[in-house]
């Protein structure tokens, strides 16, 4: 039992001193995605990344020397998915005024569950990071990556045009971190992209469009859900009290899912129950799209994404519930093969006071 015990802390000290680090990617827009990428290239690291369709940057496109690969859209929220997707870890630097693209990559890290580190800079626009500050910054930054240990390295922050002088500042920062890091830096390059999965987990809870993501709703955008909730829904009993949204989001039988844009904005959402009765049922309980989105089939893209979850979840019917006069949305719940099943007198609306009463009526689709 001794030599076992000292067997595996040998192990675990040759494991803790072994070089883990071979790759820098980012999504190769100005500012800190190039920075990062020239200074791993040249500390000998290998580089790449994702980047928009026809390598889409602020300035025209992502230099040639730089060996992105491209994502069907030339919108910026599915390459940044993908980075984070197809790293280990992700290193965040933000400023005194990020973007909220910066915010939405810290939302997909803590949406997929990956390693993240939000070095907290504090600079503001043409501002020189001291020698002090930037050691500091190192350090910290070399702390967590001998916990995470990722071989593959993504890189993430302001473009140039929203903080000048930022790419500076972030080469000043990194060539201090991989000096750190020099005798843990592997030279052998990794495979990259990796493999995809054969099926991919709908619990990514990540969707990739042309333009917008789709992410689960989180406790932090109860204020951005109530502002759209007083957008979208017009009538007085249709608008949810905070208190309704809060606990859908933290119930473990409902499926809450909101569409975003690339400034992080909540442009839909569509709420799923799950009900293991006699027979196993999701239901639609709640979908809406922003007004700007209103025709172009996002309703009926967030339905059948709902639909993949229920299914996903073994259910096996899935049903609705529309006020009758709601004619737009009985026509997508009939195209997407929903059936009338049966009327639902008087259903919505306060029968205490009399507001707003109407008739329902329900649907069913058999997954």
């Amino acid at each position: 039992m001794r030599c076992d015990y000292i067997n595996e802390a040998m192990t675990e000290q040759r494991e803790k001193f072994s070089p883990f680090l071979s790759m820098i990617i980012s999504g190769g827009q100005t500012g800190v995605d190039r920075a990062a990428l020239d200074t791993a290239l040249a500390f000998g690291l290998h580089i790449g990344g994702w980047s928009p369709k026809n390598r889409k940057a602020e300035d025209g496109s992502v230099p040639a020397r730089y060996p992105m690969l491209e994502t069907d859209s030339d919108k910026y929220p599915p390459r940044t998915a993908k980075n984070i997707k197809d790293s280990d870890a992700t290193l965040i630097f933000k400023t005194n005024n990020s973007s909220k693209g910066t915010a939405l990559t810290e939302t997909i890290c803590l949406q997929l569950g990956k390693d993240h580190f939000i070095s907290e800079t504090g600079l503001s626009p043409n501002q020189k990071l001291s020698d002090k500050k930037a050691q500091l910054l190192a350090d910290e930054i070399t702390s967590w990556l001998l916990q995470v240990r990722p071989s593959i390295l993504n890189v993430a922050g302001s473009r140039e045009s929203a903080c000048r002088g930022i790419a500076r500042n972030t080469e000043k920062v990194l060539e201090q971190v991989f000096k750190n890091l020099k005798k843990y830096i592997i030279s052998d390059k990794p495979v990259w992209p990796p493999a995809k999965k054969k099926e991919p987990s709908l619990f990514d809870f990540l969707r990739e469009d042309d333009q917008y993501i789709l992410l689960k709703a989180r406790n932090e955008d109860l204020d951005a859900i109530m502002s759209f909730d007083e957008l979208t829904f017009k009538t007085v009993t249709d608008h949810f009290p905070r208190r309704n949204y809060k606990h859908l989001i933290n119930s473990p039988t409902s499926r809450f899912y909101l569409l975003k844009d690339s400034d992080n904005e909540i442009k839909g959402l569509i709420i799923g129950l799950l009900r293991n009765f006699k027979i196993p049922s999701g239901r639609i309980y709640k979908i809406a799209v922003h007004p700007d989105l209103k025709g172009l089939g996002k309703g009926g893209e967030l339905l059948e994404f709902m639909e993949d979850v229920f299914r996903k979840e073994k259910m096996l019917k899935s049903f609705a519930e529309v006020r009758e006069s709601n004619m737009p949305s009985r026509r997508m719940f009939e195209k997407k093969g929903y059936e009338l099943i049966k009327p639902l007198p008087i259903y919505y609306g306060n029968l205490e006071k009399k507001l707003e009463l109407e008739d329902g009526v329900k649907y069913m689709k058999l997954l």
